[in-house]
């Protein structure tokens, strides 16, 4: 029994929390909490991985620029290191988000009422990234001015001249895409992820009323 259910069958049951088997809704909690942490580490892994790899892509750019037969214009090593900067901050901004997370659930224990906490912390993790706008523009943005930069750099390195089907038109994909990414996982957030932790923390409230 998922915790859906389980959350079905307590607000469909006449007795008081305690007298309900709580080990099988701990068990549901611990479940749902594990998949939880499953996925954020893919998607850290995933975003770890791409964000040094275009780091060191784009310091290989300014190297390339910085040691060029040819002089370069300074927007070519503005756009190196734009480029750099937006992707070590989409990496350490997850890490420090990571951290926090951390720091909030290291004092929790395995108790029922610890572990709903810590799934709410995980909730609320996901809110901060997918829902609320501020933390979405922060999700985002770093990823897209980067990418963009990436286009760029490879226009200005070959020495063409700007295509507006070729450069504008993959700018605008992207910025397309990225968008209607960001809409999407904030539509879902707000169908799934607040639902989700309100009704745990109307658990809490149960649980500690009794």
């Amino acid at each position: 029994m998922n915790l859906d259910d389980m959350l079905a069958a307590w607000r469909t049951q006449q007795a008081p929390p305690y007298r309900v088997d709580s080990e099988r809704l701990r068990q549901a909690v611990r479940q749902e909490l594990a998949e939880s942490r499953r996925r954020a580490v893919n998607e850290a892994r995933v975003i770890y991985g791409s964000s040094a790899l275009m780091f060191c892509f784009m310091a290989l750019v300014f190297v390339g620029v910085f040691y060029d037969d040819d002089r370069r214009a300074r927007a070519d090593f503005a756009i190196a290191i734009l480029g750099a900067a937006a992707f070590a901050f989409w990496g350490l901004r997850l890490y420090v988000s990571r951290r926090v997370l951390a720091l909030r659930q290291r004092h929790l224990g395995a108790s029922l009422r610890d572990e709903i906490e810590q799934q709410i912390a995980v909730l609320n993790y996901q809110i901060g990234h997918r829902w609320r706008p501020g933390g979405v523009l922060l999700t985002t943005l770093p990823m897209l001015v980067g990418t963009i930069t990436v286009i760029l750099a490879a226009w200005r390195i070959n020495n063409e001249p700007f295509d507006t089907w070729e450069q504008g038109g993959s700018i605008f994909v992207m910025v397309l895409s990225v968008a209607l990414s960001a809409w999407t996982d904030r539509r879902k957030a707000g169908r799934e992820t607040l639902p989700r932790k309100r009704e745990l923390e109307g658990l809490l409230r149960e649980l500690d009323a009794h």
